[in-house]
């Protein structure tokens, strides 16, 4: 978390330059209980800044929305992520995120309702692979591992710069 909250308050300073992107994306949520399919829309601003951190200076931080098949119903994600250039407009990341779900199921057995739960659920770490074209929109593939849910998402995005 404090990733994030660094991400954060780096991406707010005055200095660093931003590009704001929104996309869409699909994956499948994959578990010793099955696989089942994600999708949704996301968006996200990634920041150039004067200061680095391990070795790079740009950041990214992410908010998407996923309809989730099955009783994990939808969800609203949050996402901090370091990115690294690796040569001819390709680049890879890593961070950690986590959100709030809001389960079909909406009984936890407790005596406060599931959703309570969601963010140590939805806790994630993630390495992200992309590739920026010529006209701005990006191309990523994502592996996200979700320890407190035992198993892993895989997803495919699409972004499309907005100014």
């Amino acid at each position: 978390m404090k990733l994030i909250f660094a991400v954060l308050a780096l991406s707010l300073s005055a200095s660093a330059l931003a590009q704001t992107s929104a996309g869409v994306q699909g994956g499948a949520f994959v578990s010793g209980f099955g696989t089942r399919p994600e999708g949704g829309v996301h968006i996200m601003t990634t920041r150039t800044s004067a200061v680095e951190v391990l070795g790079t200076n740009r950041y990214r931080v992410s908010m998407e929305g996923n309809l989730a098949a099955g009783a994990g119903g939808p969800n609203l994600l949050l996402d901090a992520s370091l990115l690294w250039p690796s040569g001819g407009g390709s680049y890879v990341g890593a961070g950690l995120g986590s959100g709030v779900g809001f389960p079909r199921n909406g009984d936890s057995g407790l005596p406060f309702p599931a959703f309570v739960l969601t963010p140590l659920a939805l806790a994630n770490l993630h390495g992200v692979y992309g590739v920026r074209l010529d006209s701005g929109m990006t191309v990523e593939g994502m592996v996200r591992l979700k320890p407190a849910s035992e198993g892993g998402s895989v997803t495919a995005r699409i972004s499309f710069p907005l100014r």
